[in-house]
């Protein structure tokens, strides 16, 4: 039984509900130990024990941009926290682990790189760096700045399972060390019977977005809102507070989803066939780049700024995006799932089989 490290990423619940479908599988055949913090130990505490919390990277958010200075700052004290850096030796030394998964979390890939332990990178944050794409130029600022935090937060990784909805092609470098991993959809999710009820579910990943609220309003249609930690019906706005039962529903029963560019969020609703309006986080180019993609695959549209004209036309071509949300197979899907997971359990051993021989 090989002895896996699993930390992630703490920022938002999309790192850790993707993680959860991971650590099932995985902990089928391993023994695993999870180190993260934030939202993503507030999740995953409550599916997994043998799970340590730890200092977790923060992005601070203002009226919807990722406040890229306040960010900075505020990080600076986390990313070089002493007594995290000690706490994760000290649970190698203890622990003992063969390789290390990591999505996209800072410690664990520099003390693991430290004592010479494998890891393995996994997640859609590696799409920016291991793949070749096409953008407008106007991005190129936020493509560069994602850039140097994907290598400041995960500087090596002996392989790559890049999880994402859309395939571009790899890098000569990264070709022999890349696999695609389709939509990650947690089995709660698969077992939705999905349905139109007529609303429009809204998640956002900050409660900064007020412009949007205001845009919300001059729409005939209600809207049920997530993401303003409030419980409230404000004409036809109705919010609600984060229960993970309740999103299951409110997203099997909408009509289409509004929301941010998170990878974890689009991906379920792709797979239940929702289409999805993607008005990223300014400057936070992962986001940027899957909304980009979706309106290409032509499952939804994106903007950069939600007007009562976009939204409108939007809501008005919900036919046209849900006829190509229907070439998507979710048999297929949770076939090559399927087959990532076995790739994935043969690339551990294969790990596991060279750290041995060093």
């Amino acid at each position: 039984m090989t002895r896996i490290l699993y930390s992630l990423s703490g920022e938002g619940f999309g790192h850790a509900t993707r993680s959860h479908v991971f650590l099932k599988e995985l902990s089928k055949k391993h023994k695993i130990k999870i180190v993260c913090g934030g939202k993503g130990y507030e999740y995953l505490s409550n599916h997994f024990k043998d799970i340590e919390k730890i200092r977790s990277l923060r992005i601070i958010y203002k009226k919807n941009k990722v406040a890229s200075i306040s960010t900075l700052f505020n990080n600076i004290p986390r990313y070089l926290n002493y007594f995290t850096y000690r706490k994760i030796k000290r649970l190698i030394d203890e622990f003992k682990p063969d390789v290390i998964i990591n999505d996209f979390e800072n410690f664990t890939s520099w003390v693991g790189r430290y004592y010479n332990i494998p890891i393995i990178s996994i997640g859609n944050h590696h799409v920016i760096s291991n793949a070749k794409h096409k953008f407008s130029f106007k991005f190129i600022i936020n493509y560069i700045q994602s850039r140097g935090a994907i290598d400041l937060i995960t500087p090596h990784a002996d392989y790559f399972f890049v999880t994402s909805f859309f395939k571009p092609t790899l890098k000569k470098k990264y070709k022999n060390k890349t696999t695609y991993i389709p939509i990650v959809v947690r089995d709660e999710i698969k077992k939705l019977k999905p349905a139109n009820k007529g609303y429009v579910l809204v998640y956002q990943t900050s409660d900064s977005n007020s412009e949007l609220l205001r845009v919300l309003k001059t729409i005939k249609q209600k809207f049920v809102i997530y993401g303003f930690n409030v419980n409230k019906i404000d004409e036809n706005l109705e919010f609600k507070s984060f229960n993970e039962k309740q999103v299951y529903k409110d997203l099997a029963n909408c009509k289409a989803v509004i929301t941010n560019g998170g990878f974890s969020l689009m991906s379920e609703a792709l797979y239940l066939k929702k289409p999805i309006f993607s008005e990223p986080v300014k400057h936070q180019f992962e986001q940027i780049l899957n909304a980009i993609y979706l309106e290409r695959k032509g499952y939804g549209m994106f903007v950069e700024k939600t007007s009562k004209k976009n939204l409108e036309k939007f809501l008005s071509s919900l036919d046209k995006y849900k006829n190509n949300l229907k070439k998507l197979d979710n048999k297929r899907i949770d076939k090559e799932f399927s087959d990532s997971i076995k790739h994935l359990n043969r690339k551990i051993e294969e790990l596991k089989i060279i750290k041995l021989k060093k």
